[in-house]
């Protein structure tokens, strides 16, 4: 074997030594803490290394869950005032009940975003406000038109009576 060769494999023999050793020094803090916590007579509670807490729920959960959050306190605030509701009232709303807070802008952005995307519960009408989608009227029908339901046909009926 070259001299290079065999430095590269004493150096792959050495850091494997130090990971093994890292490793076994991690499992020894492990268990040295799970016996401080269930050893008898210990009445003070140690805390548990960082690195064996549970880990936290993934972001998206986060999220999901503030979203579902402002939602459901815009929908109640909305509920409650009977009309619809410009976004800085709604980010008031959602700061008052400790849901989230932040600056001016952002709360705007995160309410306006979260409210826009349930779009099973919230619409937007430009310059009234976030309402309740079950507020809105569906559109009315054009037909018959009006002059036409007036007017009669020679028989006596009107487009009314035939539709």
């Amino acid at each position: 074997m070259t001299e290079f060769l065999e430095s590269l494999l004493a150096e792959q023999t050495r850091l494997r030594g130090e990971i093994e050793a890292r490793l076994l020094e991690r499992r020894l803090e492990a268990v040295t803490a799970i016996i401080a916590l269930y050893q008898p007579g210990n009445e003070e509670a140690r805390p548990i290394p960082s690195w064996a807490s549970p880990p936290k729920a993934p972001a998206q959960n986060r999220q999901k869950s503030v979203a579902t959050a402002i939602g459901d306190a815009a929908e109640e605030y909305l509920r409650k005032v009977r009309r619809r509701a410009q976004t800085r009232e709604l980010v008031a709303e959602v700061r008052r009940l400790g849901i989230r807070d932040g600056g001016d802008d952002e709360m705007i952005a995160t309410v306006s975003s979260y409210l826009s995307a349930d779009k099973d519960r919230f619409d937007n009408v430009r310059g009234e406000g976030y309402g309740l989608k079950e507020w809105t009227k569906p559109p009315q029908s054009d037909w018959p038109p009006p002059s036409a339901a007036q007017s009669t046909a020679p028989n006596g009926l009107t487009a009314a009576d035939v539709l």
